[in-house]
């Protein structure tokens, strides 16, 4: 296995140590910092200290992306002039989410992502094209750019780009990994087999897969995973990410759900009045970012829909893995 951070090979008892540690720092910074939780944890008469542990934070009320529109920065915690980049969402699922960060966001965001690449073992001998944005004020690209320097694996911002272009370049060129939405890759799919290329003789090993589903309920390959696992005889890897909670989870060759990053990031499935169901339960994807100073959220609810799965990965690490991701309740798994 490639390296991984000291904290993803701990037990679940030292895990859960490291995850109430940082809770407890993020509650202190948004009360103190954060007009919107201070108001919010001063309505519930909530204080830091009364969450102690990870069982404790039901307590907390659940937010959303609507709270996100409507209070702006409400939920800014820094300074203005502390604020180095903004990012915005799409607004496919209703009006455009503003995300104000710092330069200390910006350093995690990098080292989460480096902890993305490398649960997918991409290593500093990758060269890894990216076929995402990183323009329009899109955090998806900038963050998978600067998380793979920091691997110090060569990129190819390909950004936008059409599968025939794509074709040309890859041509061209030793990429050994793919970062892209599995929509476009299936495209280039069928552009190759216009020009007669055989995708299995390029150089692509791995094709770390964006924005949409390729893995079922029980983690094997959905017919569009299967597609691409076939056709370009590589690895697939699975992502789940949201601007809103500057994070991703990956998924390890094991290929059992993507990985939590016990330090960044506290994940709870939740049902429709924001209680815990148990592991393994399909509910709604509600995460606690930890270490974000600009915007912090607290159990925050993503209109994503999955479950946990617990027991130890293939791969050795203990934490927790997000299953396959729906838009909408799946039912139990």
């Amino acid at each position: 296995m490639n390296k991984t951070t000291r904290s993803e090979m701990f037990t679940p008892e030292e895990i859960s140590i490291i995850q109430a540690r940082q809770l407890r720092k993020t509650l202190h910074h948004v009360y103190e910092r954060s007009p919107f939780y201070r108001d919010l944890m001063d309505r519930e008469g909530l204080l830091p200290a009364d969450i102690k542990t990870l069982q404790d934070l039901h307590y907390f009320p659940t937010t959303s992306g609507n709270d996100l529109v409507r209070e702006g920065d409400r939920f800014l915690s820094v300074r203005p002039e502390e604020v180095a980049d903004v990012f915005m969402t799409s607004g496919d699922r209703g009006a455009p989410l503003v995300i104000k960060t710092t330069a200390q966001d910006m350093s995690r965001l990098a080292y989460n992502e480096q902890l993305v690449f490398l649960t997918a073992e991409v290593q500093e001998k990758d060269i890894v094209a990216l076929v995402v944005t990183m323009d329009n004020c899109s955090m998806p690209g900038m963050a998978y750019y600067l998380g793979l320097r920091r691997i110090g694996a060569a990129v190819l911002r390909l950004g936008q780009i059409s599968p025939d272009m794509f074709l040309r370049i890859l041509d061209r060129t030793e990429v050994s990994v793919l970062v892209a939405a599995p929509g476009f890759l299936k495209s280039v799919i069928t552009q190759a087999e216009k020009e007669n290329i055989n995708l299995r003789r390029t150089t692509v090993k791995k094709l770390v897969c964006v924005g949409e589903p390729v893995r079922q309920a029980d983690f094997t390959l959905n017919p569009l995973g299967a597609l691409l696992a076939r056709t370009w005889d590589a690895g697939v890897f699975s992502t789940y990410s949201t601007t809103d909670l500057s994070s991703t989870l990956c998924e390890c060759e094991a290929g059992c759900g993507g990985h939590l990053h016990p330090e960044l990031m506290h994940l709870e499935i939740v049902d429709g009045r924001g209680r815990v169901v148990p592991e393994g339960e399909v509910g709604e994807i509600c995460v606690t970012p930890f270490g974000i100073t600009g915007m912090p959220i607290i159990r925050y609810r993503t209109g994503d829909y999955s479950f946990i799965s617990g027991e130890r990965c293939n791969c050795g690490r203990f934490t927790s893995r997000l299953g396959p991701v729906s838009g909408q309740p799946l039912g139990n798994k």
